[in-house]
């Protein structure tokens, strides 16, 4: 993978899950991270797509951006997830630069594709399918993305969920912002993820 510091641990992951209200908010903060760490020098765009055995397709996407080129299908790296349970999973990675998936890079997408394989199994278990349209979900959305950016703040930290929350609000007051404002600023620029110095608590 991209050499990053940042690397998320399997009790991240799981934090991530457990703090997620809803199946669609869990895939949202997963490309948020598989954005930061998969970037590099060279910053990429993530999507999953998750089509369930019964209920409507998931699609969750670090920026609007991918949104909008997964929507469009334009897809140069698509990856598959392997779920099992009667359902289909891919990760989309896309570039805004040329020449950007060389073999190497290839290897390291299609490596943090599997990784995610596990956990994602998991999330389909813990969250039945979702039968509300997402147009009645502009509440929870909200919350998804501070919920990504929280998830953000733990992986450049290496700390708690308690102490990444405490820093987006730090930063919300300092600035006189709404929070849903400063995570959404923290997605879009992953150089502007507060940092403790020293590192954070395990």
């Amino acid at each position: 993978m991209a050499e990053n510091d940042a690397v998320p641990t399997a009790e991240q992951l799981q934090d991530l899950l457990l703090e997620s209200p809803g199946f669609t908010e869990f895939p949202l903060g997963q490309t948020a991270i598989s954005a930061s760490l998969l970037g590099g020098d060279t910053p990429l765009l993530c999507a999953i797509t998750v089509e369930r055995e019964s209920g409507p397709v998931t699609v969750a996407s670090s920026t609007e951006t991918a949104r909008s080129l997964d929507e469009r299908q334009y897809a140069p790296i698509p990856i598959p997830i392997p779920i099992d349970n009667g359902s289909r999973s891919a990760f989309n990675c896309y570039s805004t630069q040329l020449n950007t998936f060389g073999p190497e890079t290839v290897a390291d997408i299609e490596e943090h594709a599997a990784s995610l394989s596990r956990i994602l199994r998991l999330a389909i278990c813990m969250h039945p399918s979702d039968p509300y349209p997402e147009h009645l979900r502009s509440a929870l959305r909200s919350r998804a993305i501070v919920d990504s950016a929280v998830a953000l703040i733990m992986v450049q930290n290496r700390c708690s969920h308690e102490t990444a929350v405490k820093l987006l609000h730090l930063a919300s007051r300092s600035s006189d912002r709404r929070l849903h404002n400063i995570a959404e600023d923290i997605l879009h620029h992953a150089s502007d993820i507060p940092v403790i110095a020293g590192g954070g608590e395990k």
